[in-house]
């Protein structure tokens, strides 16, 4: 299945692109020329604007320093744990079979709910950094056509390697956007 994987891999991505061209010529007025259409035509990456812009930046720093007060708390009920299984290996001697049991049940109760509230917490930031991210992707959508004003016609892709083969410098309009966003927006 190997290969046959990489022919159908290769025959989809082509596909892509047919069908990319094929729904985004006919929007473009007849009389163009392919120079002309390919002179519309803009890539962006996304990626990049949300990792090189101030306002990304400001989030992923934002999002690091909420996981990082909510790992603290966790390790601190971690640590409490782990305390109060050295102090139950301490007094196991001292310590009837059903309370040393009772007391066993009780750390391993709380060992789980621990990594219970672990998972709700993971969940809880992807899904607070998810919000946030589709905050900022929903402004860089507003400046994008700032970035190829005078251009009625322009059509703006995403830098997707399976779409776009190559891009000319000239039609990368990242590095614009980017500006365009730190002008923009200091922070979400």
């Amino acid at each position: 299945m190997g290969s046959s994987g990489n022919i159908l891999q290769t025959l989809y991505v082509r596909a892509k692109i047919a069908l990319t061209f094929i729904f985004l010529i006919p929007i473009l007025p007849i009389e163009k020329t392919a120079l002309a259409i390919a002179e519309e035509i803009f890539v962006v990456s996304i990626q990049d604007v949300i990792s090189k812009s101030e306002a990304g930046k400001a989030l992923r720093k934002k999002m690091e320093s909420e996981a990082l007060e909510r790992r603290s708390e966790l390790e601190r009920i971690s640590e409490e744990i782990r305390a109060d299984e050295e102090k139950l290996q301490k007094q196991s001697s001292l310590l009837s079979p059903d309370a040393l049991q009772e007391k066993k049940d009780g750390i391993v109760l709380r060992q789980k709910e621990l990594a219970r509230k672990v998972q709700d917490e993971k969940e809880l930031l992807g899904r607070k950094s998810n919000q946030q991210i589709a905050k900022l992707v929903e402004k860089i959508r507003e400046i994008i056509p700032q970035c190829v004003e005078g251009n009625a016609t322009a059509i703006v892709m995403e830098k997707d390697p399976q779409v776009v083969v190559y891009a000319a410098p000239n039609r990368d309009i990242t590095d614009k956007l980017i500006k365009l966003l730190n002008e923009q927006v200091m922070s979400l």
